[in-house]
């Protein structure tokens, strides 16, 4: 059965058991980051993003016209999208701050 939206098609992604189980990984790799003061949001986002596009592609592939619902879906952004959603949800609203130091060779790009 296709999706009805891109949007559903995500979120019905991520409640099946697939789904839950990458985002459940996602999410306690992102703690061990943090525990280790290694927790980047950026880093983060990329994280649970590849997670949610696993689920949808998990989900879709099956289907007759899998390949292009998947397409859509990578095409309409929301991925990245959601995942924002997500780590702002589950971390930055826990107050949880980048803990990596700049790089060295970034200083001067960024003014420190």
């Amino acid at each position: 059965m296709p999706c009805l939206s891109i949007i559903s098609c995500a979120d019905i992604a991520l409640l099946t058991d697939q789904g839950e189980r990458r985002l459940a990984q996602a999410r306690e790799y992102l703690v061990r980051q943090q525990q280790a003061g290694r927790f980047n949001t950026a880093r983060a986002v990329e994280v649970v993003a590849m997670a949610i596009d696993n689920a949808v592609w998990t989900d879709t592939k099956g289907q007759k016209e899998g390949r292009s619902t998947y397409a859509e879906y990578k095409h309409s952004g929301l991925g990245p999208v959601r995942a924002r959603e997500i780590v702002g949800a589950s971390f930055t609203a826990k107050g949880v701050t980048d803990q990596r130091p700049l790089r060295k060779w970034f200083r001067f790009l960024l003014g420190s």
